[in-house]
């Protein structure tokens, strides 16, 4: 098991759980205040009983006053509803007057392994990146509306995402992101933090 703890003064952290039943796709919740600079953090555990992915992923998103959470990309198939996830556990981190931060949506269609998305300009020297879902992958996991197969590079390589940051010198532009499956369409929610010196 790995632990990350991270102070820093000035930033407020709202922690709680949630659950998606069986059959739903979307979770949303009523949460003010909304935040000044803010991300969303999940984490959730399932038992995997067999191939499959779209039912057992999440992408959490902050809406105004709302938290929100998806799986399936929108999928019709009733596999990627079909898990209950009884847990959820949530952090909504305020970094208030630390950070800027830019809440960015990246989609991936069936047989597409990168894009970009454009930022407002950051200093890429004191700029995170990365998505609120965290799993055995780290924090660059998403939304998708691949069932899966037996082979878990699948199962990962759709949902799973590496983030960079593109343009020149200091300054960055553009979100890059690159996965390693494309067998179906993918979305995440990504997070741009510009900590303030």
């Amino acid at each position: 098991m790995l632990a990350q703890v991270v102070t820093l003064p000035g930033i407020v952290v709202k922690r709680g759980t949630t659950s998606l039943a069986a059959g739903a796709a979307v979770r949303s919740l009523n949460d003010p205040p909304p935040p000044v600079a803010g991300v969303l953090l999940a984490q959730w555990m399932l038992a995997i009983t067999g191939p499959g992915v779209c039912d057992r992923t999440l992408r959490p998103e902050l809406i105004g006053n709302a938290v929100s959470f998806s799986r399936g990309n929108g999928s019709t198939n009733a596999f990627c509803t079909a898990s209950s996830l009884s847990t959820v556990f949530l952090e909504k981190v305020d970094f208030r007057s630390t950070a800027l931060v830019q809440q960015v949506q990246l989609t991936m269609g069936t047989g597409t392994a990168m894009t970009s998305a454009t930022l407002t300009p950051v200093d890429r020297t004191r700029t995170l990146v990365f998505t609120g879902a965290q799993g055995s992958t780290g924090q660059s996991l998403g939304e998708g509306t691949h069932l899966g197969t037996t082979n878990t590079t699948d199962l990962f390589g759709e949902i799973s995402v590496s983030l960079g940051l593109g343009g020149t010198a200091f300054q960055s532009t553009q979100l890059e992101a690159r996965r390693s499956s494309s067998l179906g369409a993918s979305r995440w929610t990504a997070f741009v933090v510009e900590l303030i010196p």
